[in-house]
């Protein structure tokens, strides 16, 4: 990674702040109301498919397929597991065995519609972990959760999360709150169970998240290489969780 220059970039892109909409939120006085942000989370979850949609097709992304088989659902798990900060492909075999990734430009040119129907699209955090995670980091302020909201996109290298970083700091109905980045050198992925990716949290500002109140949700998409998604099996992530209760 040390030759590509994505994570040096990242990692600049992790100290900016894009400002706020003046008159839209006050930071002084955040949401603690768990419900309140599910309700927020819920409302914001249509708009975020919309962005990952747009962005997955310009920067030919990848996301990935539900397993229909009901052989195969004891050892198949979504790629946004609802006790997990991590959106990971908790599968057994890899989505290349599997055939288990869509490639979302081609599904959308080709007019594929049941594999755009196919897809398995991030699932809000479950209430039990929100709460744990509440407890066990923030010190019981639900305000600083910024993940109820969120979905990934799976890239074969890192140029194309390179380009999918451009894409989404210019998109200027996006309000940017911070950026982590586990690709950089720098990055102990000792403190990540080995895990590795770029998350991204936004607030997403248009007419109509104006009009709903919810512009001011924090909402979470994370950019993950295709070798990490090979490596996270059903048991690597079962790893992942041990890894962050000790």
């Amino acid at each position: 990674l040390r030759s590509i220059a994505v994570p040096a970039a990242a990692s600049t892109l992790s100290d900016s702040v894009l400002d706020t909409v003046p008159g839209q939120i006050d930071l002084q006085k955040p949401v603690t109301s768990l419900e309140q942000l599910f309700v927020q989370a819920a409302g914001c979850d249509n708009f975020l498919r919309k962005k990952v949609q747009e962005w997955a097709y310009r920067c030919d992304g990848m996301f990935l397929r539900r397993h229909m088989d009901p052989n195969r659902l004891e050892s198949s798990h979504s790629l946004k597991d609802e006790d997990s900060d991590v959106m990971s492909p908790q599968i057994v075999r890899t989505p290349s065995e599997t055939g288990g990734l869509i490639r979302w430009k081609e599904a959308v040119d080709e007019r594929l519609h049941e594999e755009m129907a196919a897809v398995e699209w991030g699932r809000l955090k479950s209430r039990n972990r929100a709460m744990e995670k509440c407890m066990r980091s923030y010190s019981g302020d639900p305000s600083l959760l910024l993940d109820l909201c969120r979905n990934s996109i799976i890239f074969h290298d890192l140029d194309g999360i390179a380009h999918c970083i451009q894409a989404i700091r210019s998109d200027p109905e996006l309000r940017i709150v911070r950026i982590k980045n586990r690709l950089t050198p720098s990055w102990s992925s000792a403190s990540s169970g080995g895990y590795r990716d770029v998350c991204i949290n936004f607030r997403i500002v248009t007419k109509e998240t104006l009009e709903l109140g919810i512009e001011t949700h924090v909402v979470e998409v994370q950019l993950l290489l295709l070798c990490y998604a090979e490596l996270k099996s059903y048991v690597g992530h079962r790893n992942y969780v041990s890894f962050r209760y000790h």
